[in-house]
Formats: C-alpha cells, structure tokens, sequence
C-alpha cells in the first residue's frame, strides 16, 4: 500500500509498504479521508519526527474492510471514524479526567496518510448514515473546539471574541454559538476564511491590521470580551487576546506558536484575566458527529481542497507558508 512518510525537516515523500494484516482481536480500515493537522504542518515544517516515521495523519474516516476472528460487533463496510490513539484507563492521566494525556496510549498500525490502517475496535467510532465520510474528516478540529469551549467558563449570550478563522476557529466559532454565545466578533486577514466565519457565525469579522479591534470590542460591551478564543497561535495573539478580554474574563489558549516571544504580563496581571489553554480530547465524538449531522457545521463551508495521498508532500509545502486554503483532506 502507499503511506507518506516523514523524511527529514521539511521533507515527506510517497512510500509502497506491504498492507497491514488485522490480527485476531483487529479490524482492517480502508481509509477514505484523513484531514490535514496544523500539527503535522508544524511537525513537518520544523522537524519534529523522528526520520522515517511513518505515523502522521491522524484525522481519518475509512471503511471496514475485513475483520479478525475474535472481533465482535462490527463488520465489513461498517463506516467509521478512526481515532490513531486510544486511551489505556489505567494510567493517572486517564483516571483523573486528562485521558488525551495518557502515558500508556495503544496505536494503530501506522499513521492515516495511508491506505489501509490496522486497530482495535476501541480505535473506532461509528458514523450515522446521513454523515459522509468526507464531513465526518473534520472530527478532530471539531472534538479540540467543542473541548475548548467547555473548558470556558461562557453562558448564554457572553460576548465571545475568537482569534483566527483557520479550520480551528471557525469550529470553535460553531462551538461557542451552538452553547449560546452572542455577539461572536472574529479577527481573520484571509477572505476566504473571514467569509466562512460568517457562515459559522460570527456576527462581524475585523481585519486585525485595517480595523480597531479594541473599539469594536469597547462597542458591544464597554468592559470587554466576556471570553476570548485565541486559535490563531500567533506570536502576538496571546497579548491582543488578554487586551480584547474584560477584568476577570477569560482567555482560552487554542492556537499554537512554536517559537519563543515575548510577552508583558502586565496587562494580564492588571486586568485579572483567566489564560486557559486547551489540548483536544476524541471524548467529544458524539457532539461533534451530531453537530456535523445536524447542519450546525457544514463541511463545505470549511473543506477548501481535496487531494490524492501523491500530492501530499507538496502540499505540506504550500501550508509551510501563507495560503487561501482552509481545511485541506487527503484522499488515499
């Protein structure tokens, strides 16, 4: 089978590996879909994996395609969501709420930028009939959204101000109304991210190098953003995002920025505002599957390419730098 394979910084390539065998208690996944993680863009672009590591792609949906002896329950042509890790629950982590953070976590045969991948039965979520494997793709930015969102403490029509209309943002948006937000201001440079914000709902979206994003802010609310989502990750986003949040609001960490910056905790320490980050778990699957399911997210509002599993190498490239793209999926 063809995987893509971490080849040195910077650098994937194409490789012909036998297909996996499902052992007994294992189920064979033909994979229709794996989306493309900012994280992988990250692990690519700054070196991050070990040479030869054939485990990226973690965002797939795939069909069953045969199964071991001793599995029970699930059969060949099933539709599934392929979680890469599954949890042990038996390691701290997992048995005092953090189960993404699982020291003992169990693997699939190889990463999801790949044809067929090999896993337990506790790897997979089944999907509904009315979803397609292509929407269900956008599972794991979804799952990391919903999370952030519930680690806020945002009520009913809070004013919520979101950072970066990337395919995080714009989930989150989509997250952050459906538990009630309103008004939902967005900062986006790109167009076509900032259009699509809208459609997620956003009520107005600012151009944060053209437009006074603190006057905007100021308009709504005298005080300030009740809650703050940063999921640009920029390295001057975390202090825009403490300057946009009320006295005591709260900033939720989403974004990630692999350099070092500096930053004044000044204004933070003055303003007394809450920073929270968040690292997504897969424990939001059954919202975020019925949200994709019910229309409160459309795929084709956040899905901006498809690819072949060849052309992957050189996409990793195009998303190194600035692009139009939103949500790109591999199609093996």
């Amino acid at each position: 089978m063809k995987i893509a394979v971490y080849v040195d910084t910077g650098v994937m390539e194409i490789r012909e590996i036998p297909t996996p065998r499902p052992k007994e208690n294992e189920v064979l996944v033909k994979i229709s879909y794996c989306g493309i993680c900012g994280s992988d863009i990250h692990q690519v672009q700054y070196g991050m994996e070990e040479p030869g590591d054939m485990m990226m792609g973690h965002e797939g949906t795939g069909i069953v395609a045969e199964i071991g002896k001793r599995v029970e329950g699930w059969r060949e042509g099933d539709r599934v969501i392929v979680r890469r890790t599954r949890r042990c629950d038996k390691c701290w982590h997992c048995r005092n709420g953090l189960p993404q953070m699982c020291t003992t976590k169990l693997w699939t045969s190889n990463g999801e930028y790949a044809e067929y991948v090999t896993c337990t039965t506790e790897h997979l979520y089944p999907l509904p009939d009315e979803l397609s494997l292509q929407a269900a793709a956008l599972w794991n930015p979804l799952t990391n959204a919903i999370h952030g969102v519930q680690l806020s403490r945002q009520k009913m029509a809070d004013f919520v101000v979101a950072l970066g209309a990337g395919p995080i943002g714009l989930l989150t948006i989509a997250a952050a109304k459906r538990a009630g937000a309103f008004p939902i201001l967005v900062t986006e440079i790109q167009p076509k991210r900032a259009a699509a914000a809208l459609k997620l709902g956003a009520l107005r979206v600012l151009n944060p190098i053209e437009d006074d994003v603190m006057g905007a802010c100021t308009e709504v609310k005298e005080c300030g953003a009740d809650v703050v989502y940063d999921c640009a990750g920029g390295a001057g986003t975390l202090q825009e995002a403490i300057q946009y949040a009320r006295c005591g609001g709260q900033v939720i960490l989403l974004g990630i920025h692999m350099e070092f910056f500096q930053f004044s905790t000044l204004l933070w320490v003055m303003k007394q505002v809450d920073v929270q980050a968040a690292f997504g778990t897969t424990s939001q699957l059954p919202i975020a599957v019925e949200m994709l399911r019910d229309g409160t997210v459309r795929a084709e509002d956040v899905i901006t390419n498809v690819i072949p599993l060849d052309d992957l190498p050189a996409m990793m490239k195009k998303l190194f730098g600035p692009n139009d793209e939103i949500k790109v999926l591999v199609q093996p």
